[in-house]
């Protein structure tokens, strides 16, 4: 059913201009076309109202995602969505930081990350009462953070930390470093 408010302000513009311009005739027809696509749609929805396909989750980081679940009833397992979250210091300005992160780590895993979300943690907040704060998070789980390890983590390390969970068996080039080696590196800094 069209808007009643609209269909009277289309008659009363109508009535106003006895010879309709070229332009006022474009506004009426397209008027016309759009009042009848939306009378004809099946799917169209008043605001708030609520959309089955979709749902909403929360991660650890507060991070909204929204996530497409079938309407049907499969069996089928639903896809993890392999997510990247780098939380940051507002006030130690650390957010070119977390974007060089962000970036290498599209740039290396372009294939299997699905998202890489960069959240500001400001000074004084739950999170980060007294500054300092980055932290990096692979689907909810902790991967690194530089106040317990006590410096911020090399690139190469973050990429082994995250092929370590999505691809165990990939092989980074220059950037791997053998299993021996990474086990001898981890003794020193528990040292």
């Amino acid at each position: 059913m069209p808007n009643k408010h609209l269909l009277l302000l289309i008659l009363l513009l109508s009535l106003s201009f006895p010879q309709p311009s070229s332009s006022f005739s474009f506004f009426l027809q397209n008027t016309r076309n759009i009042l009848t696509t939306q009378s004809s749609l099946s799917t169209f929805h008043n605001v708030g109202e609520y959309i089955p396909p979709y749902t909403t989750t929360f991660s650890s980081s507060s991070l909204l995602q929204m996530s497409y679940t079938s309407t049907s009833s499969s069996t089928s397992t639903p896809k993890i969505n392999t997510i990247v979250c780098i939380e940051y210091c507002t006030g130690c300005q650390w957010m070119p930081r977390a974007i060089w992160m962000a970036q290498e780590l599209l740039t290396t895993f372009q294939e299997e990350l699905d998202e890489v979300c960069l959240v500001p943690c400001f000074v004084g907040s739950n999170d980060n009462p007294k500054g300092g704060k980055f932290a990096i998070y692979l689907n909810g789980k902790l991967l690194w953070d530089r106040k317990s390890k006590g410096h911020f983590p090399e690139m190469k390390q973050v990429k082994q930390k995250v092929r370590d969970v999505i691809d165990p068996n990939r092989n980074l080039g220059h950037s791997d470093v053998s299993k021996e080696k990474e086990e001898e590196e981890e003794e020193e800094e528990d040292a």
